[in-house]
């Protein structure tokens, strides 16, 4: 849902951005980073697989590819959350 939500909300944008894909969980977004290499990827911290399960995708993606800008949404304001998203690539 909120995958969906976020989508939405990013294609109104007067920038006229494009979503070229969603993915809920670390496997979908591998599969999408590779099919559709956006120029940015949205990550929220937690996918499917739990709580902080996209600081382990994002560290995935930017070893597996080169040049991966990302933005890695937090629900909290924690400086340790803040710097280990920046640790994994945010």
């Amino acid at each position: 849902m909120n995958c969906e939500l976020m989508s939405t909300a990013l294609e109104r944008y007067k920038q006229r951005l494009t979503v070229v894909a969603s993915a809920t969980d670390s496997g979908e977004l591998q599969t999408a980073y590779e099919q559709q290499h956006p120029d940015v990827c949205i990550i929220s911290a937690q996918l499917k697989e739990g709580a902080n399960a996209g600081f382990a995708a994002l560290r995935e993606l930017t070893s597996k590819f080169k040049g991966v800008r990302a933005i890695l949404l937090l629900d909290v304001a924690e400086r340790n959350s803040v710097i280990e998203a920046f640790r994994a690539g945010a």
